[in-house]
């Protein structure tokens, strides 16, 4: 069978990560897609040349098509409910299609191509939108907290300097007052999207309080000041602070099928700031 004769139709599963939030949120009906609009990107699958292509893709209200610019043109087709997405690439913008045995992908880095698939698969991928809402604010408060510490570490150099050991920078972390793992703590938990965390007196804040508390007298450092910060998202996850401010979320919480597991987690996220990961992390 020749390459012009292979019009295969692929079927695909899901999972998406969006770069806006507002493909994510939708006001009121959804405008009609126009039938005659085509975005510009590629394929990859086995029975192409070298595995791979650059396609026409078109997107209806009920499937993903793509047309491989090499010889005999064959068309490639993901029914829209089976879709799975993900976001990469070099510039981390473009959007992949890929089927469920991950033998067929589909992508493009045009942005109306992605808001167009989030607007076609809205109702239909909408749970797993919103779970990729929650993971992309996950990823928003990793970044405020990385560029937090990005901004400490010039001060940490500094220190460095001011000790004669910048060759030696974590035996300088050593011996600084662990005041500063605290201050530069606090500073760093305040990048975090307040709306999302949990009350004080919210159950799930009150749990792992507990459990901190029943643990920090077998810390390393049991007179750090260890605070815990719970977070309201899907995203399986735990952090430490450098001084002893941890970050959980709900996730995790939920996942967890013992107080026991997410004592565990606990434990080993105050190890980091007892052993100052933090401040030799930026060092």
């Amino acid at each position: 069978m020749g390459p012009s004769q292979m019009a295969s139709r692929h079927r695909f599963g899901h999972h998406a990560a969006l770069t806006r939030e507002s493909f994510f949120r939708t006001a009121g009906p959804l405008p009609m897609i126009d039938s005659n609009s085509t975005f510009p990107g590629g394929l990859f699958h086995a029975d192409l040349p070298d595995g791979r292509s650059g396609a026409t893709i078109k997107l209806t209200r009920t499937e993903l098509v793509a047309v491989a610019r090499c010889a005999g043109q064959p068309q490639f087709a993901i029914p829209l409910n089976e879709c799975q997405l993900d976001l990469g690439g070099a510039s981390g913008k473009m959007l992949f299609c890929r089927n469920a045995d991950r033998s067929l992908t589909i992508f493009s880095e045009d942005p109306s191509f992605a808001a167009a698939v989030a607007q076609s698969a809205y109702g239909t991928l909408e749970a797993q939108f919103r779970s990729l809402r929650s993971q992309r604010r996950g990823e928003a408060n990793r970044f405020r907290v990385g560029v937090v510490a990005s901004t400490l570490a010039f001060a940490l150099v500094c220190v460095g300097v001011y000790f004669g050991v910048l060759a030696a920078a974590r035996t300088a972390v050593r011996a600084l007052p662990i005041r500063i793992d605290e201050q530069i703590g606090e500073m760093a938990i305040q990048s975090l999207v307040p709306e999302q965390r949990l009350d004080a007196d919210h159950p799930a804040t009150l749990l792992a309080r507990e459990i901190v508390q029943q643990l920090q007298p077998h810390a390393a450092i049991p007179e750090m000041n260890f605070r815990v910060l719970v977070v309201a998202s899907d995203e399986v996850n735990a952090f430490a602070l450098p001084g002893g401010q941890m970050v959980i979320y709900t996730g995790l919480l939920k996942k967890a099928k013992s107080p026991e597991q997410i004592a565990g987690v606990i434990a080993h996220e105050i190890s980091h700031a007892t052993l100052r990961h933090g401040l030799q992390g930026v060092s």
